[in-house]
């Protein structure tokens, strides 16, 4: 597979991850600390444009890091923490950002917004780690798959 073809393939698969997880975190969020505005509607759009935001960036952070990996893969526990850590972080900065301006816009108060972008952005930390799991198993499985 071309070093094009990684990238693209963790691309897509980190932005179906990130649609997903963004949806169902956006729910689950909003019914939890937000309670039921339009029957989660609000979470379900907000989650999704975040996670797809935050899955096409994080899939091309996963696709040049494995990159920088050599094939096969010496250490895979290596290679799973990296990514993992990689992903993680960018999506704890990056939603954190990315929900403390959506919130501040809507509902104009500062404290609220940052309580809001703190708890979202852990949450969405939980489900980047997750998905990072399933993108690099994919890639494992891929590897291993080629060498066997």
């Amino acid at each position: 597979m071309s070093k094009t073809a990684v990238v693209i393939n963790f691309v897509v698969r980190s932005l179906i991850w990130g649609i997903v997880l963004g949806a169902v975190v956006g729910i689950l969020f909003q019914l939890a600390f937000l309670g039921p505005v339009t029957y989660g509607l609000f979470g379900i759009i907000l989650g999704t444009l975040a996670g797809t935001l935050l899955g096409i960036v994080n899939g091309i952070i996963l696709g040049i890091s494995t990159l920088q990996f050599p094939n096969p893969l010496n250490n895979v526990e290596t290679y799973k923490k990296t990514l993992s850590r990689a992903s993680v972080g960018f999506t704890l900065v990056g939603s954190a950002i990315v929900f403390f301006v959506l919130v501040r816009l809507l509902t104009n108060s500062t404290v609220f917004a940052l309580f809001i972008a703190l708890a979202a952005s852990i949450f969405a930390s939980l489900a980047a780690f997750y998905a990072c799991q399933k993108v690099a198993g994919w890639y494992i499985s891929l590897l291993s798959s080629s060498q066997g």
